[in-house]
């Protein structure tokens, strides 16, 4: 094969690149005219700046790349999907699991319901979970059944998953006593790590099989 001519390349990529490389740019400009935190609080790495060893955050991290990967493959799906009637619903399934998928890894990124909301906007955590919880609840009851004709299973065991980390967290005042609180916060914490793991595995499995080759009708 010849080399790629440049024309067609500045063509195509030009919007793409303006499309993300301009909010980064007032993003970073914003950052210098600032003076209420140091550059550094944004720009580096949390462990690099409190003297944390290298895994700090181990975990927490997996979860995020899971909640993002899941989205970027979704958001992909929507995007790829044929253009054509019998795909609507199929397109808004995958956009409406990427954008709940990358509104989750967002906020597990910042604490946004842990601290953000409160900091920011005076905002109650539990308000927010409440939002998430309808949120979510939307999406599983509009799209049931697109849902019913997946490895619905996988998703299942996700929202189990979830549900026994919120459980635990919040019943830790109530029902944690005798219980080693290291022990509670692996439960807590690993049950929504292997949430996350089946919420990526579904979503990344049903893309995978509504846009392979040969799949015919995604309505079933």
């Amino acid at each position: 094969m010849g080399r790629s001519p440049v024309g067609p390349q500045v063509r195509a990529l030009a919007l793409p690149l303006l499309g993300l490389w301009l909010p980064a740019a007032v993003a970073l400009a914003a950052l210098v005219l600032q003076d209420r935190h140091t550059v550094d609080m944004f720009l580096r790495d949390p462990a690099a700046m409190s003297g944390l060893p290298w895994f700090a955050g181990a975990f927490s991290g997996a979860g995020v790349i899971g909640w993002i990967a899941t989205a970027a493959v979704c958001l992909y799906a929507a995007i790829a999907a044929p253009r054509r009637p019998e795909y609507e619903r199929w397109r808004a399934f995958a956009l409406g699991a990427g954008l709940l998928s990358a509104i989750l890894g967002m906020d597990d990124l910042f604490l946004f319901h842990e601290a953000g909301a409160k900091q920011i906007f005076g905002v109650h955590e539990i308000v927010i979970l409440v939002g998430y919880f309808v949120a979510t609840a939307w999406f599983l009851v509009d799209f049931r059944r697109e849902i019913l004709e997946t490895e619905w299973l996988g998703l299942l065991a996700a929202l189990g998953m979830f549900t026994l980390s919120v459980t635990l967290d919040k019943g830790q005042g109530r029902w944690g006593d005798g219980i080693p609180e290291r022990l509670w916060s692996v439960g807590e914490d690993g049950a929504k790590l292997l949430g996350i793991l089946a919420w990526a595995v579904y979503f990344v499995r049903t893309c995978r099989a509504r846009l392979a080759p040969g799949t015919g009708d995604p309505a079933g």
